[in-house]
């Protein structure tokens, strides 16, 4: 596409509308049956197709599915454009592994003809996909007016003439108008970057060509800065500020572009200040051309809102990758941040956060760490071999969650670091999900919180604990696999209120231990000691009462399960209920399931006939069952 923006440049292409005395080639698809362009947005623009000729082609119709909306008119400028494509898909399980393939293109020299270099987009996806076509490059001073041709297909690659297989294509025109921002280069026109940022107006753009540039950069208007060819070909040193970029306006994009500082004192690679909102970080790497004494941070957000960190590296040693405090709306998503002496992303007293798809390892302290923070979501990130330091607080940790409200940590990987995976603290309404947590000393652990649901996680091969709670209140903790933990698999501790259910605990060197905790409910978990664990107490009850335990698989000995006498709790339901065991219905109490149990049940109502009586706590269960909970069909 490069070539044939600068062809546009140098002859001015794009001189008001196309001529009808040419014809654009046919394109399309044998069939649209599966596959086909839904519906086709952009700003105020929308376009919803659905499936056009729902038909098979033949050798005579071979261009089946194709729509020409040339009638309909796409505004754009020269610039970044939002593109929002929805696909049709036909709804049966095997289109999951088919994702949807768009290819867009713009015959922007007009000479009816779309060509490799004409290509504006190639994504994919399963749904609607979001995604910028970049025209930064077209310098055009009048409206070019001609087509765009969109195609959805199952193949990754097709042509933009001739058949794309099973999908659909739609024709479009687009209007692109000029930029409303004017480009200025470095070094071309100006020296530095300083000085064509101090002559640019609000709203330019700094195109950077490839060099090192040993200067300190304050931007104090709307501006973006971008280089020509990426960070491996441009680095900015700062030596004389404490930030290598001074962010003191909002709207400011700073994008593509190797950044270190070198200066004695120096705090930041770059720096928003208070007030500078809508910042965008973007394809930056943190550089390191010359040693420095002093690490820094890489970026430094300070009362800044919506600032976005994008797709920034750093893989030299500094102190914080991403810093953002006192600020709501911050996004940093697709970083990869790793030996940093402090942590990857520390984020501090903000609102409506969103920490995505980062990868932050081997750094010493923490991968993530989210304190003080009103709504927010971690998700898709990867925080692996983060290391313990004597001079960090809670160092060590995957992702460190501490006086957070209203937030959800799903989906992670946290990996072989040197305390917690997840450890969230002190925080209330926490929604810990779907995350893997192997190879730690802890696996995940609640202290001190409110409202926490952890559900649905895989915790296993952590040298500690696998799941363990300390001084929680209300929680939910459903469907978790705990296995091959070195310490206990599950442990709870002066907690109470929870209720715990359909967990798998599975050979851990400890099964579980319920200490100085009350009210809690534990339904239908399977409890299973491994094969040569030689703790003589898989399952410890101390000082704890008023729990309740029903519907259990305790698949180890009797004198595996450890009670002490100041211990009274319930073994089995609090109401009778309804179930069905081979097609015949019963209603009653129902207790857990003992490996070692008498399991003789004359009226065949999975109840044993004898109570199962628990070594040390002169309790009993007068409702075990001969089967586990998974054999009944149970009526909640």
């Amino acid at each position: 596409m490069q070539n044939i923006l600068k062809w546009c440049l140098v002859m001015s292409c794009g001189l008001g509308t196309l001529s009808q005395a040419q014809e654009y080639c046919e394109n399309g698809s044998y069939s649209n049956f599966l596959m086909w362009v839904d519906a086709v947005e952009s700003g105020e623009f929308l376009n919803q197709t659905g499936q056009f000729n729902n038909q098979y082609g033949d050798q005579d119709h071979l261009y089946v599915g194709y729509d020409d909306n040339s009638d309909q008119t796409i505004q754009w400028q020269a610039g970044l454009n939002e593109l929002n494509l929805t696909p049709g898909r036909f709804n049966h399980p095997f289109m999951d592994d088919y994702p949807s393939h768009w290819q867009v293109w713009i015959d922007l020299n007009q000479d009816f003809n779309f060509t490799a270099d004409e290509r504006v987009l190639v994504a994919s996806g399963f749904g609607k996909i979001t995604e910028q076509v970049d025209l930064t490059a077209l310098d055009i001073n009048q409206d070019l007016v001609t087509r765009m041709r969109i195609a959805v297909s199952f193949n990754e690659n097709t042509p933009p003439c001739g058949s794309i297989g099973d999908g659909e294509v739609e024709d479009y025109t687009v209007q692109l108008s000029p930029p409303a921002f004017h480009t200025w280069l470095v070094p071309e026109e100006f020296a530095s970057i300083q000085s064509a940022v101090d002559a640019a107006a609000a709203g330019d753009r700094i195109l950077v060509n490839d060099g090192i540039y040993h200067e300190s950069i304050l931007v104090d208007k709307e501006l973006i800065i971008e280089s020509v060819n990426g960070p491996q070909a441009t680095t900015v040193s700062g030596n004389d500020h404490l930030y290598t970029f001074d962010v003191q306006s909002a709207d400011v994009a700073i994008k593509g572009i190797a950044i270190e500082n070198l200066a004695a004192n120096s705090k930041a690679d770059i720096y928003f200040a208070p007030g500078a909102d809508n910042g965008l970080v973007y394809n930056n790497q943190c550089a390191e051309l010359t040693a420095d004494s002093v690490p820094d941070t890489a970026v430094f957000i300070d009362q800044a809102n919506n600032v976005r960190v994008d797709g920034l590296v750093c893989e030299t040693e500094g102190y914080v990758g991403i810093y953002s405090t006192r600020s709501s709306g911050g996004h940093f998503v697709n970083n990869s941040i790793s030996y940093q002496t402090q942590g990857g992303i520390f984020v501090s007293r903000g609102e409506s956060v969103l920490v995505e798809n980062n990868t932050t390892n081997f750094n010493a302290g923490y991968g993530i760490y989210v304190f003080t923070v009103l709504n927010g979501l971690i998700e898709g990130n990867t925080s692996n071999l983060n290391v313990d330091s004597d001079n960090i607080y809670n160092g060590g940790n995957g992702i460190y969650v501490s006086r957070a409200e209203n937030l959800v940590v799903n989906n992670n990987q946290t990996l072989d670091n040197e305390s917690q995976g997840i450890w969230v603290a002190l925080s209330e309404m926490v929604e810990v999900t779907q995350n893997m947590a192997n190879g730690n000393v802890d696996g995940i652990h609640s202290g001190g919180n409110t409202s926490i649901k952890i559900n649905n996680n895989t915790i296993s091969e952590n040298l500690g604990d696998g799941l363990g709670f300390y001084s929680t209140d209300a929680f939910e903790v459903n469907d978790n696999e705990l296995y091959l933990n070195g310490g206990t698999g599950l442990a709870v501790s002066r907690s109470r209120n929870g209720q715990i259910d359909e967990n798998q605990v599975v050979a851990n060197h400890k099964t579980l231990s319920l200490r100085e905790s009350n009210s809690i409910q534990f339904i239908a978990n399977q409890f299973q000691a491994g094969e040569g664990v030689v703790d003589p107490c898989q399952v410890t009850l101390y000082q704890s009462s008023f729990n309740r335990f029903y519907l259990n698989s305790f698949l180890m000995l009797g004198s595996d399960l450890c009670s002490d006498q100041t211990s009274s709790n319930y073994w089995r339901s609090a109401t009778p209920l309804s179930y069905h065991i081979n097609g015949l219905p019963f209603q009653n109490y129902l207790g857990n399931y003992y490996l070692d149990g008498d399991h003789t049940d004359t009226n065949g109502d999975a109840i044993g006939d004898n109570s199962y009586f628990l070594p040390g706590s002169g309790q009993s269960d007068e409702f075990p069952l001969v089967v586990p909970a998974s054999s009944l069909d149970i009526q909640f």
